[in-house]
C-alpha cells in the first residue's frame, strides 16, 4: 500500500472515530465533609475517559428554572448553592436534567437527588458561608459578616452557628431589638445549648427598656404555673423541677428564678437538714433573678432575703418559716 493511500486510511479512521466519539455526563453527588452539587463532563474514548475542561453545562431544576456553569479543569461544573436553594424542594428529593456541550459534542442526562443528599448539600453550603462570616467578623467587617450569616440561614434555618453569630453581629452593630429576637430564636431552637442560662441573662439585659420585650413561650408560662400549684400543695421536688423547666424554656424570664429562690429558701429555713445546700441554691436563684430583672420593684425584698440567709448561715438568726407568694 502506498504511503498516500495509508495516510488516507489513517485520516479516515481518525475522522470516523471523532464522529462517533460519545460524551458522558455524571452527577457529582453531595457527600462527605464538603458536599457540592455538580456535573462532570467526560469525553469517552475506546481506551478511557478524559475530563472536558471548559465544557458548558445547563442544569434544569424543579419548576423549569435553569442554571449554566462552565466546567473546571477537572471537567466538573459546580452550581452555586445560594442560587439553587430557592428552587430546591424543602422536603423530599428532586429530579434534575443536565445538558452538556464540549466543543461540537453534546449530551443530556437526568438525575435523581435524594432528600438526604439535598439536605447535606444545603447544610454544607450554609456552614461554609457561616465560617466565612466569622472570618469577616474577626476582621471588623461586621455588615458583610451579617449578610453571610443571613445567607447561611436561608440555606439551613437550623444552623445554630449562623443563628448565634447573626444575633452577635446585630448586637455589635447596635441593633438591640434584632439581636434580642435572634438570641431568643437561638435559645428556642437549640434547647441543648450549654450557655443557655448566661445567654438568657444577656437577653434580659439587652431587652431592658424595649417595648414590647422578648416573647414568652406559652410552654414556659404553663410549666411555671404548674410549679406554683405544686409548691402550694407542698410538693417541693415537683415544684423545683417545674421552675427549672421554665428557666430552660425562657432563661431571660425572671419569674422562675425568684420562685425557685423562694422555694429553696423555704426548704432551707424549715431546718429539716441540708440547710447549706438549700441556702446556696436559694442564693444562686436570687442572683439570677437580680441579673435578669435588676430594676424589678421586688429586688429590694430579694436582697433582704439574701442577707437573711447569709446571716442564718453565720448562726446569727434562727431558722423560720416563710411563704411562697
Amino acid at each position: 500500500m502506498g504511503s498516500s493511500l495509508l495516510l488516507a486510511v489513517l485520516l479516515g479512521a481518525a475522522s470516523s472515530s471523532a464522529a462517533v466519539e460519545p460524551l458522558r455526563l455524571e452527577l457529582l453527588r453531595p457527600a462527605g465533609s464538603d458536599p457540592v452539587l455538580g456535573v462532570r463532563v467526560l469525553r469517552v474514548f475506546p481506551k478511557g475517559e478524559v475530563p472536558c475542561a471548559g465544557a458548558r453545562v445547563v442544569l434544569t431544576l424543579p419548576g423549569g428554572l435553569t442554571r449554566e456553569e462552565r466546567a473546571e479543569a477537572s471537567g466538573v461544573a459546580r452550581f452555586d448553592s445560594r442560587q439553587l436553594s430557592y428552587v430546591l424542594p424543602e422536603k423530599g428529593g428532586a429530579s434534575l436534567a443536565a445538558r452538556g456541550r464540549c466543543g461540537a459534542l453534546s449530551a443530556e442526562a437526568s438525575f435523581g437527588v435524594s432528600a438526604a443528599e439535598l439536605k447535606a448539600y444545603l447544610q454544607g453550603a450554609s456552614k461554609r458561608l457561616a465560617d466565612e462570616g466569622v472570618r469577616l467578623a474577626g476582621s471588623a467587617r461586621m455588615p458583610e459578616a451579617r449578610a453571610l450569616f443571613e445567607e447561611a440561614l436561608a440555606l439551613d434555618p437550623g444552623s445554630s452557628r449562623a443563628r448565634y453569630n447573626l444575633a452577635l453581629a446585630d448586637e455589635k452593630l447596635g441593633r438591640r431589638r434584632l439581636a434580642v429576637a435572634e438570641y431568643v430564636r437561638y435559645l428556642l431552637l437549640h434547647p441543648e445549648a450549654p450557655d443557655r442560662a448566661a445567654l438568657g441573662r444577656k437577653v434580659a439585659r439587652l431587652a431592658r427598656g424595649l417595648k414590647p420585650g422578648p416573647p414568652l413561650p406559652a410552654e414556659a408560662a404553663e410549666v411555671f404555673e404548674k410549679g406554683r400549684l405544686e409548691a402550694a400543695s407542698g410538693r417541693w421536688v415537683q415544684a423545683g423541677a417545674a421552675f427549672a423547666a421554665a428557666q430552660a424554656l425562657a432563661p431571660w424570664w425572671p419569674e422562675p428564678y425568684r420562685a425557685a429562690g423562694l422555694l429553696r429558701e423555704q426548704q432551707a429555713m424549715r431546718g429539716k437538714g441540708a440547710f447549706l445546700a438549700h441556702s446556696e441554691a436559694a442564693l444562686a436563684e436570687y442572683r439570677s433573678f437580680l441579673e435578669t430583672a435588676p430594676g424589678d420593684p421586688r429586688a429590694a425584698d430579694v436582697k433582704s432575703r439574701m442577707e437573711r440567709l447569709r446571716a442564718v448561715r453565720s448562726g446569727l438568726n434562727a431558722p423560720q418559716r416563710i411563704r411562697i407568694q
